[in-house]
């Protein structure tokens, strides 16, 4: 387990014993209010970093072409990996394709085709971790956590309110997640082969799906719990809302989300 006495700035030296074995550990505690903070592209043009609704209104589209490509590239390839998601891909082909998406769309769609599928789940969370803003909007995550972790509803009752926070959203943001929701179900349903459940895709999408703004107020002052709270909270949103999606509860509130893209942008 973390030792508290381990939240220092600099880097330290730890060993963990497990059964026969000893683990060392160089261990630096970075606080989420440092992690979260998200710094906007200076590029007019940009791709990462720009907030999202730019890059539709420049593309011309309800889904930005980086979303709806990869998408299709995972549902292409990438269905029966075990792990899809939760494995790393490589960090030279992340800086490649980044590159790419930035500068030339069709070389990123023909290199999409030739890298690591994990290479590919990478780029798509690489570049919503690197949104503004969440999908879910800084002013709606306080209301989110609240409805999380209250003690006063039921399951039944915190879907409900979910789904009312979720209309609040603008029509595009909502889009854009049903679109991503609809893409996890589909994982889901090879959980069979890839072993990647509800839990393990809320786990993975939370940090960047729901997230917490920069500047929010930490609800605790322990450093640790609040981070770990807010990995909790964070799993607990996005799962609910794929149960919602499941269930078909989400699915009524909009038109389908749009077809995948034949050609480049």
């Amino acid at each position: 387990m973390l030792s508290h006495s381990w939240l220092g700035r600099q880097s330290s030296l730890r060993t963990v014993s497990m059964q026969n074995y000893e683990l060392d550990l160089m261990v630096r505690f970075v606080p989420s209010e440092e992690t979260l903070r998200r710094v906007p592209t200076a590029k007019v043009s940009g791709l990462f970093g720009a907030k999202i609704q730019q890059v539709c209104k420049r593309q011309k589209r309800p889904v930005p072409f980086i979303i709806t490509i990869c998408v299709r590239e995972v549902e292409r390839r990438g269905m029966d990996e075990v792990g899809i998601y939760r494995v790393s891909g490589s960090a030279s082909d992340l800086n490649k394709l980044k590159k790419s998406f930035e500068t030339n769309s069709y070389e990123a769609e023909q290199l999409l085709k030739e890298v690591d599928i994990h290479s590919v789940t990478g780029i798509l969370k690489l570049y919503l971790r690197e949104l503004p803003e969440a999908l879910f909007t800084d002013a709606l995550y306080p209301k989110l956590f609240e409805i999380i972790n209250s003690s006063e509803m039921d399951a039944s009752s915190k879907r409900q309110n979910l789904i009312t926070m979720f209309r609040q959203l603008s029509s595009q943001n909502q889009q854009i997640v049903l679109f991503l929701l609809a893409h996890m179900s589909k994982v889901n349903q090879q959980e069979h082969v890839n072993k990647m459940s509800l839990h393990y895709l809320a786990t993975v999408f939370g940090p960047t799906l729901p997230r917490p703004c920069s500047n929010s107020n930490q609800q605790h002052r322990d450093p640790l719990a609040a981070g770990t709270v807010d990995v909790m909270t964070l799993a607990g949103i996005l799962y609910q809302y794929l149960q919602c999606f499941v269930s078909g509860e989400l699915r009524t509130l909009m038109p389908p989300p749009p077809g995948l893209p034949s050609q480049r942008s």
